[in-house]
């Protein structure tokens, strides 16, 4: 439908426009004499019907004729031609039907008052019509550059990247004026930069940049039907908008005068007004959007500020304290006590060396400099590997591992799932009593294997279900509270640059589950499981 409507325009625009070419732009006024000897032929012609119908009727319905012969006379043809038309049915009505025919002498003066009223009826017909004529062309002209203005318009609405709005802008304008068009927009210092041109033959291969420049700065127009600059090769117009001069529109029309006419450079500069709040929408979005960017930024840096300042301060004041302990001590303190802060010390340790490790991992994922290496893996060996990673701390939980034998490799970098794994346990740890059980399980679903972390702890709410997974969230209810909140944001970012998902569940006997899903691998035919009943019935037939 909306094809149609375009090629519909686009027909009646360019049979407007070749209309208007043939006159030059200027109102219908001349006519040739080829119009004039058409409108005698149609005095002609209704003056045959008139002889024809003075056998059954009078002469005051011969003249109907005549006036007939006015008004298509009028409705096709401009001024000249219909006057002459309604003179020429006045004389040829005198002579061919007033008695005595054949003469232009009037026995009856009578008939002197029906050639006058006659006279006055054809031209005022004719004037009437002419009129009429001129309206439906200026509605249809009217009607053509609404449709014109408003097809640039919703294209120009639904797009925000700043080259296309410059390339359907240039083209509609080509299209509708049949010109070669160029754009400059205004640089950050005030300067002029050539942003685009149309396409094919509607490219403006050489604009003047000088006479640009001169247009921005005065925002005036000039160049071609202009008082300023006539000799530039274009005309160039201010592209303006709400507080700034966007650019300068350059065309070149393949008529020379056709911005000659005030309703041509009044369409011209409505096509140039939608361009400009079109590029100005978009130079405001893009505004917008570092304006976000910064402001995100910077809330970013307070909250890296707020954490750093308790969470890397109570690690550092514990080993400060600690260390400062043993230096200080004296004789009387025993073997067991020194143990004891040096095991505080580097626990501490341990944890500070985690919060660095989860900024700069983060860091990594934000800047997109972490390099995944996918390569086929065996969940047992990850699982293993994350378990043996917080082996210490696992002494005061209770862990169970449920992986089913069969389960098919997964295609993934061991180590950041690994990671993956170890912050959600460290996370399960950090929530849970003392002595409660953690479960890890793995299973093949849909196509996937699907990687869970459950505990029976206080579990999650629904409604933190989706924000425990942004940067820097943590649940202040929890007493036991702390970290900067960035782990199960480093295990979302992981997981979906793997192409998985994370998600969060509550628990039937409470407590919640994290899943996340993993590819499944293929392994070649070296890598395949064998079964160990195979292997012990081999080796004892050995």
């Amino acid at each position: 439908m909306e094809n149609q409507e375009e090629q519909l325009v686009a027909a009646v625009t360019n049979t407007i426009g070749q209309r208007q070419s043939n006159r030059n732009w200027k109102p219908p006024t001349n006519s040739s004499v080829l119009d004039y000897l058409k409108a005698v032929v149609v005095v002609i012609s209704c003056t045959l019907v008139a002889y024809f119908m003075s056998r059954y009727f009078d002469l005051s319905n011969v003249v109907m004729a005549y006036l007939l012969g006015v008004v298509i006379v009028s409705s096709k043809y401009s001024r000249g031609p219909a006057i002459l038309a309604s003179v020429l049915s006045v004389a040829a009505f005198d002579f061919f039907f007033v008695p005595p025919k054949l003469t232009f002498v009037v026995s009856d003066t009578q008939y002197l008052v029906t050639f006058v009223v006659m006279l006055v009826v054809a031209l005022v017909i004719s004037t009437l019509t002419l009129r009429i004529r001129q309206q439906a062309e200026a509605a249809m002209i009217r009607e053509v550059r609404t449709a014109a203005l408003y097809s640039m318009n919703r294209e120009l609405a639904s797009t925000l990247d700043r080259n296309s709005l410059i390339i359907t802008g240039l083209r509609h304008i080509s299209e509708v004026f049949i010109c070669r068009t160029a754009l400059f927009l205004a640089t950050g210092n005030n300067q002029l930069t050539l942003a685009g041109r149309g396409k094919g033959i509607y490219a403006l291969e050489s604009p003047d940049f000088g006479v640009a420049l001169w247009v921005y700065e005065n925002k005036q127009a000039a160049g071609i039907g202009t008082n300023t600059l006539p000799g530039a090769s274009a005309l160039y117009i201010p592209i303006l908008g709400a507080n700034r001069t966007i650019g300068i529109l350059a065309v070149a029309p393949e008529i020379p005068n056709r911005f000659m006419a005030p309703d041509q450079m009044n369409l011209l500069e409505a096509f140039g007004n939608q361009m400009a709040v079109a590029c100005e929408r978009s130079l405001l979005s893009d505004e917008n959007e570092q304006a976000r960017l910064q402001v995100k930024s910077e809330q970013l840096r307070n909250s890296l500020l707020s954490s750093v300042s308790h969470d890397l301060r109570t690690p550092l004041a514990t080993i400060t304290g600690a260390a400062s302990s043993v230096l200080e001590g004296t004789e009387r303190m025993d073997l067991a006590s020194c143990r004891a802060m040096v095991k505080e010390i580097y626990d501490e340790s341990i944890r500070l060396n985690r919060i660095v490790s989860n900024l700069l991992d983060m860091t990594k994922l934000q800047s997109g400099t972490l390099t995944i290496v996918k390569q086929l893996h065996s969940m047992e060996e990850i699982v293993g590997s994350a378990l043996s990673c917080l082996e210490d701390r696992l002494v005061s939980h209770s862990i169970k591992t449920v992986i089913p034998v069969d389960l098919p490799f997964v295609l993934v970098d061991a180590m950041l799932i690994q990671q993956v794994l170890v912050n959600l346990i460290e996370n399960a740890l950090k929530y849970t009593p003392e002595r409660s059980l953690i479960e890890v399980s793995a299973a093949c679903e849909n196509g996937t294997v699907v990687v869970a972390v459950a505990d029976n702890g206080p579990g999650i709410p629904a409604s933190l279900r989706e924000k425990i997974f942004e940067k820097f969230f943590r649940e202040s209810s929890t007493e036991r509270a702390s970290g900067f909140g960035l782990g199960l944001a480093i295990c979302a970012a992981i997981v979906e640059a793997h192409g998985g998902r994370i998600r969060v569940d509550g628990r039937a006997g409470g407590g919640a589950i994290f899943k996340f899903d993993l590819e499944v691998g293929t392994p070649p035919p070296e890598l395949e499981r064998i079964d160990p009943e195979e292997v012990v019935q081999d080796s004892s037939d050995g």
